[in-house]
């Protein structure tokens, strides 16, 4: 059966979650370095990303979606550089500015293709400066129509359950990308997207395609949640529903030098 897109130009979606720059720099290693064993780049471009929750919301956006978004970030140029980027595709910010804390920051070295070196910038938010988000979401809420918690475990999402609750009193829907090994911190959600590491983290090793399905009804019914959409590389995307049949997305792989 012919599957059809659907049309996101009604929805209002708003993501909360652990916001990062992406910067990748672009250049050509043609020699080695006298000092040490390693390559030389010349750096010939340099392109900052929206990452983490932020890459969520540009391809909320990208969907025709209205979006908006919520997060911490530090008092920096990254953060200045984030919000340009969400803003410049339509994307509203509502960024929590840590004065202890700058914004987490990835940087990438490619060089023909390849990913040669990764540095990462970071340090951990306080347990306490989620609070923050509070007074900035909540009058976000009368026009929303779906939110989605992006969870990368670097301190945004300390207690899930808050926003689920939040969500429920204004009988929104709450899409979950969840990270971690335990998963009840997201209960009461519609609907849950952990990739299958992720969920054999969770279920323990999957052996066949009815086990997983199996597994996955166990979740649903185990954490009060409505679905469980698993990601599974190669083998595409199986949604997975309380007393409907599975549905499963084939992949069309892709031959790539760096994911």
């Amino acid at each position: 059966m012919k599957q059809s897109f659907p049309t996101f130009h009604n929805a209002q979606v708003l993501v909360i979650g652990d916001l990062m720059l992406d910067s990748f720099y672009y250049g050509k290693a043609n020699r080695i370095s006298p000092e040490a064993p390693v390559p030389v780049v010349n750096i010939e471009r340099l392109e900052d990303l929206p990452g983490g929750a932020a890459n969520v919301a540009m391809n909320v956006a990208s969907l025709g979606a209205s979006c908006q978004i919520s997060g911490i970030t530090g008092q920096d140029s990254a953060a200045a550089t984030l919000q340009q980027r969400l803003n410049s595709v339509g994307v509203a910010c509502a960024f929590h500015q840590s004065s202890t804390t700058g914004t987490i920051i990835k940087q990438r070295v490619i060089s023909n293709h390849q990913q040669l070196l990764r540095m990462d910038f970071e340090s951990p938010f306080s347990s306490d400066e989620w609070v923050g988000l509070k007074e900035l979401v909540e009058p976000l809420m009368a026009e929303t129509s779906v939110m989605v918690l992006s969870d990368y475990n670097k301190g945004t999402l300390v207690d899930p359950q808050y926003w689920i609750r939040l969500a429920q009193q204004h009988q929104i829907p709450v899409l979950v990308d969840p990270k971690g090994d335990d998963f009840s911190k997201y209960r009461g959600a519609d609907l849950i997207t952990p990739n299958m590491t992720e969920f054999e983290t969770i279920v323990g090793k999957v052996t066949s395609e009815a086990d997983l399905i199996d597994k996955a009804l166990q979740l649903i019914e185990s954490l009060d949640i409505k679905a469980i959409l698993i990601t599974r590389s190669e083998h595409g995307m199986s949604l997975i529903r309380k007393d409907q049949p599975e549905f499963h997305l084939p992949a069309i792989a892709k031959e790539v030098a760096d994911v």
